[in-house]
């Protein structure tokens, strides 16, 4: 059986001294049995942030993952992918690639 859940959250801040924003967020997820997507916005709006996650082999703990970050001020991507699979009950492979 596998359950499909999605989730929208935020997170505001409001300095009353100064009367103004100091943070705002928002995010979107969905989570299944094998994979995590998630869609955020932060830094009051100006970071965009997606993230993907799949399980590909619960035998071997087999998963691929990939996140893609943009700054709207600075106009910067930043691609992070990594792997991970167990050799055996002890030894975990990792992979790290991150481009920006």
């Amino acid at each position: 059986m596998s359950l499909s859940v999605a989730s929208l959250g935020t997170h505001v801040s409001f300095d009353t001294k100064t009367e103004n924003f100091t943070k705002y967020n928002v995010g979107l997820s969905f989570t299944n049995a094998d994979l995590i997507a998630s869609l955020s916005v932060n830094e009051k709006g100006n970071v965009l942030n997606a993230s993907y996650y799949h399980l590909l082999s619960p035998l071997t703990n087999s998963a691929v993952g990939a996140e893609v970050t943009h700054n709207f001020s600075t106009n910067e991507n930043t691609i992070t992918v990594v792997t991970h699979h167990a050799l055996d009950q002890t030894a975990i492979t990792f992979l790290f690639v991150v481009m920006v």
